[in-house]
């Protein structure tokens, strides 16, 4: 089984935050940055779709989400700027050509996903077991 908490780039603050500044919350610029075995600092950012795809090519499940309390959006400009993606996602689900793809949109489109502020997803490995 594999657990993955990370900071969620689509977080309609952290996109601002990039715009503004040209990094991620949480994902200073590395340079001249001396890194330390053991300490703590992010340099991948991540949203659910790019979770979707290494889990997919590293052969695990498709992740699920884990929806907990900083999952939900906290002011009401990060619902209105969550606006956009809803209605592209809600358009990608009507569009689905299998349920594989429009269980991805539907939680890919989830509020967890679209608006919170950090993803937690779990998945486990597919073993050869499991195809028989």
């Amino acid at each position: 089984m594999l657990v993955v908490t990370t900071p969620n780039v689509w977080y309609p603050q952290a996109r601002l935050q990039y715009l503004i500044r040209g990094f991620f919350p949480s994902f200073p610029s590395l340079v001249d940055t001396q890194i330390k075995f053991g300490s703590h600092m992010h340099i991948t950012p991540w949203c659910y779709p790019q979770l979707y795809l290494y889990f997919k090519l590293a052969g695990f499940s498709p992740p699920v989400l884990i929806e907990e309390p900083l999952s939900k959006p906290k002011h009401f400009h990060e619902r209105l700027l969550g606006i956009p993606s809803k209605l592209y996602i809600r358009s990608k689900i009507k569009k689905s050509k299998s349920d594989e793809e429009r269980t991805f949109w539907e939680t890919a489109g989830s509020e967890g996903s679209r608006l919170g502020r950090h993803l937690i997803v779990f998945a486990h490995k597919i073993s050869e077991w499991n195809n028989l």
